[in-house]
Order: structure tokens, then sequence, then C-alpha cells
């Protein structure tokens, strides 16, 4: 299942000096210029941005002046560039709304909210407003960028497409616009074509926007050769990744998820470690304890672990901006498959993507609703999934007594990839024994 696509994707911005960023999910924000390519760094200093953000936080209310809240929103999308805190989108879309409550027709106002509310994975705002600019202006980016991004990121393909070959037809070598290109192949299933315009983008990237900039591109690649089960190949990128920009979170991110599947579980823990310490993040916590798990340090994932869920929990903002990685991480560590079940039902309500659906699916497996589980994993089914779908899709199906038809998943899962997730992956092999595969 896509759910840890790319803090380096999440990272980059949409327009010139305001950044942004998030670690969540597949579909992340794409940059649309050079100068929005920097990613979180371990040396980065917030001093000034503290400062100015405490100063317009007292100045704006006090004026009362559009203009006043709209810096204030730019400021904190610029902090959350360093921050990755949800918080500092939560503080944004605050400030843009503000804004908007001034001056209602504020352009600016609305694409500054709209980035904010993809931050806190608002989606159906952010498409909204994103969808209102982009019809009164045909040619602002920004504005077809966001509608773009929203849009698949809630499953709507066709929106994206529309919204992304609008793109296309105004930057059509953009390695960012050839980035959003290849995550809508992807998550229609056309892998030839994702790779076909990956490739373009990394190689348009190193020759417009320079070597440091090439960093989120080789990422990307890393992560769907990854997903495909093609371990040499992520590995050259990942690194690839990492050697261009070495403070990339995202690119560190999806060096250790290639490093477990490698088998090399110490120095995956090492890069997500180095992750963590650029842009602390919940995936990269579960990730680090479930390594721990296999290496039988209990304790280690018990920690990391809890790191995550006091991450996760911490605001309403937060809760919503990670909880598919939180549904799954209930599903999958003895957490609450009840709550997981709710928050999973909860996010299909706006999120009718595959991962959405597999998500759903596995939730109402683990409350023993097999019937509904069937009838959700087959939907996604119909939409393409990865081998860790194929994996929960062949549970799904022993768990009914479908042998048949769960060897085939389970063997699909393992030839995808064999080594798609350091437990569910051994989970998936055991379960094909045990049914006779």
């Amino acid at each position: 299942m896509r759910t840890r696509l790319l803090a380096a994707l999440a990272a980059l911005s949409l327009v010139v000096g305001i950044s942004y960023l998030a670690r969540p999910e597949p579909n992340m924000t794409l940059p649309l210029d050079a100068t929005a390519l920097d990613a979180p760094s371990r040396t980065a200093d917030t001093t000034e941005l503290d400062r100015l953000i405490a100063l317009f936080e007292t100045r704006a209310p006090e004026r009362q002046e559009s203009l006043e809240y709209r810096t204030l929103g730019g400021l904190y999308l610029e902090r959350a560039t360093l921050s990755s805190s949800v918080a500092d989108y939560a503080g944004a879309a605050s400030a843009f709304s503000s804004a908007l409550d001034l001056a209602p027709v504020d352009t600016a106002s609305k694409i500054g909210l709209a980035r904010a509310s993809l931050g806190t994975h608002d989606f159906t705002r952010a498409g909204d407003l994103a969808s209102q600019v982009a019809a009164s202006d045909a040619t602002e980016i920004q504005a077809f960028a966001i509608a773009g991004d929203a849009a698949l990121a809630m499953g709507d393909f066709a929106t994206a497409r529309t919204n992304y070959e609008a793109l296309f037809a105004m930057l059509p070598g953009h390695p960012a616009v050839l980035l959003r290109m290849a995550d809508l192949a992807a998550e229609m299933g056309d892998g030839d074509g994702a790779a076909e315009f990956v490739g373009r983008a990394i190689a348009t990237a190193a020759i417009d926007l320079g070597p440091t900039a090439v960093a989120p591109y080789e990422a990307y690649a890393a992560n769907q050769a990854f997903l495909a089960g093609q371990y040499d190949t992520a590995l050259v990128h990942a690194r690839k990744a990492v050697a261009a920009d070495p403070a990339n979170a995202g690119a560190l991110s999806v060096l250790g998820d290639v490093l477990a599947a490698t088998g090399d579980y110490e120095a995956a823990i090492t890069a997500y470690a180095d992750a963590l310490a650029i842009a602390p993040n919940p995936g990269d916590l579960i990730a680090t304890g479930n390594l721990a798990r296999v290496l039988g340090d209990e304790r280690g994932a018990a920690v990391a672990y809890a790191e995550a869920e006091e991450m996760i929990v911490a605001t309403p903002e937060s809760r919503r901006a990670h909880a598919r990685t939180w549904a799954n991480h209930l599903l999958d560590n003895g957490g609450d498959v009840s709550l997981a079940l709710a928050i999973a039902d909860e996010e299909l309500a706006t999120r009718t993507d595959t991962a959405g659906w597999e998500t759903y699916a596995w939730a109402l497996f683990k409350n023993d609703r097999l019937d509904e589980a069937r009838e959700a994993i087959d939907v996604a089914l119909d939409r393409g999934l990865d081998a860790h779908g194929y994996y929960r899709a062949g549970a799904i199906s022993a768990a009914r007594g479908e042998t048949s038809r769960a060897l085939a998943e389970l063997t699909t899962a393992l030839e995808l990839s064999p080594r798609f997730h350091p437990i569910d992956a051994t989970n998936a092999a055991s379960l094909l024994a045990e049914l006779g595969g």
C-alpha cells in the first residue's frame, strides 16, 4: 500500500518562496519552480521566522488588514518547510481564513488557504478553493496544481487528469508537472507511463534546476522501483537522491525503506533516524518500530510507536493529517481495531482512492466483518493494488475460506515485491505455506 510517499515530495512548494511540507502519503504536492526545491535541513534556523510570526500574530489582529493576515499565513507556510509541523499548516490556514474574511475575493489568500489545507489534509477545501481560482483565471498555474493534487488525494482521477493536463499544456517540460503526470499514471495502474514521466522529470531537473534539485525526483523513482520489487534499482535512485541533497528528509526516508527491503535493517534505522532529525513524522517512527520488532527489540519498538502516536494525536489537525497512517498502525501493531475502523470509515467519506479502500477493507477484516471486507478490497483490486495490498486481499480471501483465490493473491504479492514490508512480507509467505502454496 502506498502509505508512505516521500516527505521529499511533500516538502516541495507550488510557488516561489513558500513551501509545502508534510509527510503523509501518496500524491504529495511537487514544486513548480526552482526556488521551491529546498528540502528541510538539519541546520535550518527558524529564529527570524519565529520572530516575524510572533510580530504578525500581534500586529495582524490589531490592524485588521487582509495583507497583514496574508503575510502571517505566508510566514507560517515558510516555517512549515523547515518544521514539518501540521501546527504550522493550521496556523497558516487560520491566518489566510482571516485574510479572506476581510477581503473575500483576494486570489492570493485563496491560494494560500488552499495550500495550507493540503498540509492539514483538508483536501475538499483545498480543491474547492483552487477550482474557484482556476475557473476565474485560466492562467493561474498554482490553482491547477492544487486542484489536481487534492483530487488525486481523494481518488478523483478524472478531475486530477483534467487539472494536470491543463498544467502540462502550460508547462509541458517542467519536471514538477512531469512528476505529477507520473503519479497520476501510477495511481491508475500505468507503470510504464509513470516510469517514462519520471525518467523525463529526472533528466529535465538535472539540466534545468541544478544538482541539488534532482533529489526529490530520484527519490520518487526509488519509491516506485521499491513498490515494483526492483530493489537494486531502487537503491541506486535512493542513494543518488541522498547524494544530491543529504538534508532531504524524504530521500532519507525512502532510502530507509529500500535498505529494509534489502535486509540491512541497521542501516535502514540509521536512515530513518537521519530523516527524523530533519523532519519528525509518525511514518518514519512507525517504520523504525517495525524494524525494532524484527530485530527482537520490543522495548525499542514500543518507544517508537508511542512517539508516533503522541505526534498523531497531538491536535485535531495532526489527527486528520495522519489519519490513514494512524489507522494502519492500529491495525498492524496491536492497537484498537474498532477505533481504526472508525478512522478508516471517516477517511473514506472524502478520500475514495485505492489506499483508502484498502485500509477500510483491512479494518473490516480485523473487526471480523469479512463479507464487507471482501466488497471493499474488491474495489481496491479494481483500481490496482501493490504487493502489500495483494497480501491483505489474500488474507481476507483465506479467512473467508476462498483458498484458491487466496493462493493467487498471496503469490502475486510475493512475486510483485517479495520483501515489500519487514513484517507483512514474512506473514504473507507463512500464510501462503499454510495454504499449501
